[in-house]
């Protein structure tokens, strides 16, 4: 403990029982803690003086904690360069297994695995979303949004289609209908009890009417884009534009 400042031994006492009790405090122990007005002035003291004396020790730890995790980053990028470069090397000159490269050196089998993750372009599932809501905003305000089986997907998407290119130029890569019937968005209203039980507002018509009050998001994991863009390729049909599965290549030694 820091010695820049005395501390009470009844400060210590009740907060080294809490440190014991794993952080629990009792009624009894916070009374203690709790300033009467004929102790006023010399509890408050020694609770400022505390206060200073762990301001310092939780500094110090903060740059302990500092330390450590620079440290531990240096061996950690230590440890990626020299996996780089035994990658490169097991690609370049090592023997072609069933699914990977590999190289066997007396006592350790080195070798590539083969592995799949899931980019998602979250700008430009952004750009969906907003051009969506504000597609769908438009239709309210002129009362002519149609909903059910048998929306017009393909005039909806042709019609976000044309504010992109409209906004971001002909180079615009458009999206396409495997866009719409897959990515996922959550649409939030925010409002008072009463007013929601009274109003049961249907959430399209508050996204064009109450847009400043309604929050729409992406909820597409990657897990689920990872799924819908192997499903698209097994039926061979158009995969989301907003995501891609990258192959990736490891190092692996055993």
């Amino acid at each position: 403990m820091s010695s820049l400042y005395n501390i009470s031994n009844d400060i210590l006492r009740i907060f080294n029982e809490v440190e014991q009790a794993e952080g629990e405090i009792t009624d009894e122990q916070y009374n203690e803690l709790c300033i009467k007005q004929e102790e006023l002035k010399e509890k408050l003291d020694s609770y400022v003086k505390a206060i200073k004396v762990w301001q310092v020790d939780e500094q110090a730890l903060k740059d302990e904690k500092k330390q450590f995790n620079d440290r531990q980053n240096v061996y950690k990028n230590r440890i990626e360069r020299l996996k780089k470069a035994m990658l490169e090397a097991v690609i370049n000159f090592g023997e072609t297994g069933k699914n990977n490269k590999f190289i066997e050196l007396p006592n350790v089998r080195i070798f590539t695995k083969n592995t799949q993750s899931v980019e998602i372009n979250e700008p430009r599932i952004n750009i969906l979303i907003y051009k969506f809501r504000d597609l769908v905003q438009e239709l309210v305000q002129q009362g002519i949004l149609y909903t059910g089986e048998d929306v017009d997907l393909v005039g909806i998407l042709d019609s976000i289609n044309a504010q992109c290119i409209a906004e971001f130029g002909e180079d615009f890569f458009p999206f396409n209908i495997s866009d719409l019937k897959h990515i996922k968005i959550n649409i939030s209203y925010t409002d008072t009890i009463e007013e929601l039980l009274k109003n049961n507002p249907d959430i399209l018509q508050h996204l064009g009417k109450e847009v400043f009050r309604t929050e729409v998001i992406n909820a597409t994991s990657k897990d689920e884009m990872k799924r819908v863009i192997n499903i698209c390729q097994t039926l061979e049909q158009d995969q989301p534009t907003v995501g891609i599965i990258v192959n990736n290549q490891s190092i692996q030694f055993k």
